[in-house]
């Protein structure tokens, strides 16, 4: 069986198909136009730098949190004013089946809290509270 010119081509189109799928597999640029757009020269920077300013905010976000502690931590061990006390509202949000919302007021409590910037060891901070003195509690 004798090969056309036809055969030819095609097996040559396709084993330069082949060459570049292997070349895009080692990593190797493909032959073709340069891409020209903004993102297409810079697209790997933008990535580098939004990556290393997320892990830095991360980063100063944990020494801030574990400052805060230290500080909370340090105050109970001094026995300064680590703790304090806000007056809340504490009311009950019940739904009813019409759709309705229905509302049962509590009494006023005192609410202990911490002294620091983050909630720690299950309390909430002061100035949270003092914010917020309404806890609602969904039924």
């Amino acid at each position: 069986m004798k090969e056309t010119s036809q055969d030819l081509a095609v097996r040559g189109y396709y084993q330069r198909v082949v060459d570049m799928l292997d070349l895009d597999r080692l990593g190797e640029r493909l032959p073709g136009a340069p891409s020209h757009g903004f993102f297409a020269r810079h697209g790997k920077r933008i990535r580098q730098t939004l990556l290393w300013g997320a892990l830095l905010l991360a980063g100063l976000a944990t020494i801030l949190f574990a400052g805060d502690y230290a500080v909370l931590r340090y105050r109970v061990a001094a026995g300064t004013q680590a703790f304090g006390k806000v007056t809340v509202r504490p009311y009950y949000a019940v739904r009813l089946k019409s759709g309705k919302t229905e509302f049962l007021f509590q009494d006023t409590r005192e609410e202990t809290c911490v002294s620091s910037l983050f909630p720690h060891l299950s309390r909430m901070p002061c100035w949270y509270l003092h914010r917020h003195p309404d806890r609602r509690t969904e039924i």
